[in-house]
C-alpha cells in the first residue's frame, strides 16, 4: 500500500463551539500580534525615545524571548498533555496575561528617565510576548493538531489563516484612525 492510497483516518467534525472557540482564539491572537508588530514599535520611537535603536533591541529581544517561550512552553505542553489531558491551561493562563500585559505597555512612557522608560517597555513586550508564545505557539497550535485530523485539519488551519487576514485589517486599516482620534493610550486600553 503506498502513502497516497492509505485511507484517511475517520472523525466526527468539529462541532459548532469548539469551531468557534478556535476561530475567536485565533482572530483574537492574530490581532495581538498585530498590534504588537505594528504600534508597539512606533509607541516607543513617539511616546518614549526616537532613538531607532530602542525600537531595535526591543525586537531582537522579544525574538528570542518568543522563540525559546516556543521551544520550552512547547514542550511543556506537550508533556502535560500527555500527563493531565489538557493545553487548556496553556492557552486560558497565556491569551489572559498577554491581553493584559498589552494594555500596560503604555505605562511605559510614564517611567523616568527615558532609558528606564525604555527598559520597562522591552521588559512588558518581552513578559508579554512570553505568554503570546507560549499561548498561541506552544499551545494553540498544538491543541489545533491534537483535536483535528488529516480529514479536516487543512479546513481548520486555512480558516485560521483567513483569522490572520482580518486581523491585518482591521489594525493596518482602521488601528491608525483610531490613535488619531484618541490617542495611544485610548487605542492599548480598548484595543
Amino acid at each position: 500500500m503506498t502513502l497516497s492510497s492509505a485511507p484517511l483516518k475517520q472523525q466526527s467534525p468539529l462541532s459548532r463551539v469548539v469551531w468557534a472557540m478556535l476561530l475567536l482564539l485565533g482572530l483574537a491572537g492574530q490581532l495581538a500580534w498585530a498590534v504588537e508588530n505594528q504600534y508597539f514599535n512606533t509607541f516607543m520611537y513617539d511616546n518614549i525615545t526616537p532613538d531607532p535603536r530602542a525600537v531595535s533591541w526591543m525586537v531582537a529581544i522579544t525574538a528570542v524571548v518568543s522563540t525559546v517561550a516556543t521551544i520550552l512552553m512547547g514542550t511543556l505542553s506537550d508533556r502535560t498533555r500527555t500527563r493531565w489531558g489538557r493545553r487548556r491551561p496553556y492557552l486560558f493562563t497565556g491569551y489572559i496575561v498577554w491581553g493584559i500585559l498589552t494594555a500596560a505597555f503604555p505605562l511605559a512612557a510614564r517611567f523616568h528617565p527615558i532609558a528606564v522608560g525604555v527598559f520597562i517597555a522591552i521588559l512588558f513586550d518581552s513578559i508579554m510576548s512570553f505568554f503570546a508564545a507560549t499561548a498561541s505557539d506552544g499551545a494553540f497550535s498544538a491543541y489545533v493538531t491534537d483535536i483535528t485530523t488529516e480529514v479536516n485539519r487543512g479546513r481548520v488551519v486555512g480558516s485560521l489563516e483567513i483569522m490572520k487576514w482580518v486581523a491585518f485589517l482591521i489594525i493596518y486599516g482602521g488601528a491608525g484612525f483610531i490613535i488619531q482620534a484618541v490617542g495611544y493610550y485610548w487605542f492599548f486600553y480598548e484595543g
